[in-house]
């Protein structure tokens, strides 16, 4: 009993001093990007996952006591993982933060069917959730940290050996479970090292370079017009246009393209199988798909707190979402599957349903079914319908 007494403060002064740090979420690494990307090293974001997943335990505990006192705290805390290392432009600091939004709606839900809270409490908790603008206009700076570090490795597999190159990666593809990578061993293994590497860094690195930097720059826009209009549904039509507007450079043998091995990382991070063969790049649909998903239900958390406060404050809920702005939010929330506000509609027995028109961008007026019968559609994710629809 004495043990367990023990265990339960420590536990108690470790919950105390992440919410104190999420106080002031540390916005940088704290590391040198040219070190770490010279001894090809990748930060850890261990520490950073079990944080939030303490706070996201600690929530949902304090939401199971009734103590919604404490689960607000909690859930405070958590936001601020949103926030930690946001000037880090790397992709996968991104997709942490990303999955982290999505544990902060699967508190938000819990705790929205809990009675009890105050209206003050709502406005703390519609605050709490006011951070996921931040992560739409970093989608595009994350692929400028990408491309950033793609001319770091251009520039070190041209002032070395390809022996050196594969000895750099060999070892930390292999702990992914990914063996036997072309071009390690055999006749292509000892054609490039000797001949080919050399040519290529010699002749032709510089230009290949160039043909890279002209590529990924339409990429680029895509994500920086993605940033404005908010809408999934665009940003795949703008990227499908861009692939299919993809053409080789001329006499394309002369470039490797396919930085060897190191680019098979973009199969762990949430590489895309959506763009063409002949495209020679990484587009990481299934990271933006992800964030779009996470986004649209974080704007749903937004809408939902926002209804309960309207019903609490004037004894009803409203007629259309736009009703709550100027008093509870700045605007309309946003779907940002399809780049327009989120649906709303009030039913006659005083109930009320909000809804995204989900990943196939149509309006399905709130059909929460899956377009596809599944026997075992009870073990479903409530985000698998038609439309993604609360509650």
């Amino acid at each position: 009993m004495h043990r367990r007494y023990c265990a339960t403060r420590q536990r108690g002064h470790a919950l105390q001093a992440l919410r104190q740090l999420m106080k002031d979420a540390p916005p940088g690494m704290g590391y040198e990007i040219r070190e770490r990307l010279g001894d090809a090293s990748i930060p850890n974001f261990v520490s950073d996952r079990r944080g939030a997943q303490t706070l996201h335990a600690a929530a949902m505990n304090d939401l199971h006591k009734g103590n919604l006192a404490g689960a607000l705290e909690n859930l405070t805390a958590l936001s601020g993982f949103v926030r930690v290392y946001a000037d880090d432009p790397t992709l996968v600091n991104f997709m942490i933060r990303v999955a982290i939004t999505g544990l902060s709606v699967d508190v938000c839900w819990d705790a929205l069917q809990a009675n009890g809270w105050t209206e003050s409490q709502l406005a703390a908790l519609q605050q709490t959730c006011q951070t996921d603008q931040l992560l739409l206009a970093r989608m595009p700076r994350s692929i400028e940290g990408e491309r950033a570090t793609r001319l770091y490795d251009l520039a070190w597999f041209r002032s070395h050996s390809y022996k050196a190159w594969v000895g750099r990666y060999e070892e930390i593809l292999q702990s992914f479970g990914l063996q036997n990578q072309p071009g390690t061993a055999g006749p292509v293994r000892y054609w490039r090292q000797y001949v080919f590497h050399p040519l290529w860094s010699f002749a032709w690195a510089d230009q290949e370079e160039l043909f890279f930097l002209q590529t990924i720059q339409g990429q680029l826009a895509v994500l920086r017009e993605a940033a404005k209009h908010g809408s999934a549904q665009t940003l795949d039509q703008q990227l499908i246009a861009h692939y299919k507007n993809y053409r080789p450079p001329t006499a394309a043998w002369r470039f490797y393209t396919s930085l060897p091995m190191l680019d098979r990382f973009s199969e762990v991070i949430g590489g895309s199988g959506a763009a063409p063969a002949s495209y020679p790049y990484a587009i990481f649909s299934k990271a933006w798909s992800n964030t779009m998903k996470n986004l649209t239900l974080h704007q749903m958390v937004i809408a939902a707190v926002a209804l309960k406060r309207y019903e609490l404050r004037h004894g009803q809920l409203p007629q259309s979402l736009a009703a709550l702005a100027p008093e509870f939010l700045t605007e309309e929330p946003h779907d940002f599957m399809d780049g327009q506000p989120l649906r709303y509609r009030l039913n006659s027995d005083g109930s009320f349903i909000l809804y995204s028109v989900g990943e196939d961008g149509r309006d399905d007026g709130g059909n929460p079914l899956p377009a596809v019968s599944d026997k075992n559609q009870q073990n479903q994710s409530p985000w698998a319908g038609r439309d993604w629809v609360w509650p």
